[in-house]
């Protein structure tokens, strides 16, 4: 599994099979519409892409991390990881 959404949280790569260690996911849809784009390389996050059309304030969880973070509509949010 690539994405898994619940209650304003977006959690990435919570299932992710070992035969896809690296790899990209362009034009996935979480509620409300908004679009991810991610890459990762390792089995770990290393880019990050959120578009959304309207107002949003939500948590990504990704590599162990966890972040707040707030969209406007038609804003996105972009993340690039090492």
């Amino acid at each position: 599994m690539l994405v898994q959404y619940e209650e304003q949280k977006i959690v990435f790569l919570p299932a992710l099979p070992d035969e896809w260690k690296d790899g990209m996911a362009e034009g996935v849809k979480a509620p409300g519409n908004i679009t991810l784009n991610f890459k990762w390389k390792e089995k770990r996050v290393t880019e990050i892409n959120l578009k959304s059309p309207i107002d949003a304030k939500l948590v990504i969880l990704y590599n162990g991390m966890e972040e707040e973070i707030v969209l406007n509509a038609g804003s996105s949010y972009q993340k690039t990881l090492i």
